[in-house]
């Protein structure tokens, strides 16, 4: 104890006579500034840097991998756009203290485009380049270009045409397209949809209408809806005019109805389940459930020909509440229907231009998700011309469906891209139709 206590108070006094002299004073200073940094680093890890080179497109690495710690998160992903060749600079989060991250974003890969010829009309604009393609795919911003001075179309017939396509990162890809001049007299055609509107509410009269052209360019529409009185409920005209680029023009009228107030799916809700309430007991099963609701449909809606197919909700709202309609009705209140049931449905159209008139019905998953039955379902009252009776429409096979077709040309026509395979087991009897099968 008395040697230590010695060896303190000589350590002591070579301190206190160094602080007096001033040489041994910045001394003592220095040394205590370097055991000041050697503490924090002993305490706090200094900031680590990490660098990385990712294709344009590409996503960022979790960042957990990148640092190899148990956790991490970017603190601001979003200041780096990956699509566009450039550096960002990010910042990681990590259990173990802040990473800085430099991401270096190039573009290495040339545009792919899907060529497609064009018809124009002679006499009037250019195309733009871009318009010969039907898709253009790459992970930036991609402009297309003539690879020729832009010129003005001159004699009738097809000529080619070389393009360019430029991506941010300089990348470039050449093509050949066809470009077939034409006189082009030939108006487009034209087809209304109905619209609903509500009072107090503006009316958005462009979706009322569609149109194909047999030239390509630009297609212009107007509507006249001076007819139209937006604080009277009604049913009222639009007029529209489609234009194309060679100044051949289509008149067509279209009808928009005008109703108090919107009715939302919670409005129409309210009304179907106080119907299932009657209609379905808690020991059906879900085909009993579908047939129950085929009935009441059937037997609830006269048909008058004429429906606002703008808004099923509307419509099926309307069904109800004044049992008149067409086939367009059925369809939806079969769909609010399904939609309350929980029952997986689909929308059918038939395809527009091979009858003078539409037709709509539906398609209801009667099994699971994991093992589906799906069935056609159509509340129409069909009816067999040859022996004038009628059969259910409720959950047909594509066979049935099909053969119905031959009592009436196209009456179940639609493109089935996209919808899913119909069961083949028949479970609801339509004898008129085996002669078909």
């Amino acid at each position: 104890m008395q040697v230590f206590k010695a060896i303190l108070a000589y350590i002591s006094a070579q301190i206190l006579r160094a602080w007096k002299d001033r040489i041994g004073r910045r001394v003592l200073l220095a040394s205590c500034g370097v055991m000041a940094i050697l503490l924090f680093l002993l305490i706090y890890r200094p900031t680590r840097r990490l660098s990385l080179t990712l294709e344009a497109g590409e996503r960022l690495p979790d960042p957990v991998t990148l640092t190899e710690t148990v956790t991490a998160s970017y603190l601001n992903e979003k200041d780096a756009d990956l699509s566009v060749p450039g550096v960002y600079r990010l910042k990681i989060k990590t259990d173990e203290g802040r990473y800085y991250l430099r991401v270096k974003v190039v573009d290495t890969v040339a545009p792919v485009g899907v060529i497609r010829p064009l018809s124009w009309g002679l006499g009037t604009a250019f195309p733009k380049p871009e318009e010969f393609f039907s898709s253009i795919t790459d992970a930036s911003a991609v402009t297309a270009t003539y690879v020729k001075a832009n010129r003005s179309p001159s004699g009738l017939g097809t000529q080619t045409v070389e393009l360019l396509l430029t991506d941010l990162g300089g990348n470039t890809a050449r093509y050949t397209a066809e470009l077939t001049l034409l006189q082009d007299t030939t108006p487009p055609v034209v087809t209304t949809n109905e619209l609903s509107g509500y009072i107090g509410y503006g009316i958005a009269y462009s979706g009322g209408v569609t149109a194909v052209d047999d030239c390509c360019g630009e297609i212009t529409v107007t509507w006249d809806a001076s007819m139209v009185d937006t604080e009277t409920v009604g049913k009222y005209p639009v007029y529209y005019t489609v234009t194309d680029a060679s100044g051949n023009s289509t008149r067509a009228e279209g009808v928009i109805y005008i109703y108090e107030e919107e009715i939302s799916p919670e409005k129409l809700y309210v009304l179907i389940d106080a119907i299932l309430d009657e209609i379905i007991t808690v020991q059906m099963n879900t085909e009993a459930r579908v047939r129950a609701v085929y009935d009441f449909v059937y037997n609830h809606i006269a048909y008058t020909g004429s429906s606002d197919k703008s808004d099923w909700v509307h419509e099926a709202y309307l069904a109800l509440q004044t049992g008149n309609g067409d086939c367009f009705s059925y369809f939806a209140l079969s769909k609010a229907f399904f939609e309350r049931l929980g029952l997986e449905n689909r929308d059918i159209q038939r395809t527009r231009g091979l009858t003078p008139d539409r037709h709509y019905w539906n398609m209801v998953n009667i099994g699971t998700r994991e093992n589906p039955r799906w069935y056609y379902f159509d509340t129409t009252h069909l009816n067999t011309s040859n022996t004038g009776g009628e059969h259910s429409g409720c959950l047909l096979t594509e066979k049935q469906i099909m053969a119905y077709n031959h009592f009436r040309a196209h009456f179940y026509t639609f493109d089935h891209n996209g919808y899913p395979e119909a069961a083949t087991e028949i479970i609801t009897p339509t004898p008129s139709l085996e002669p078909y099968y």
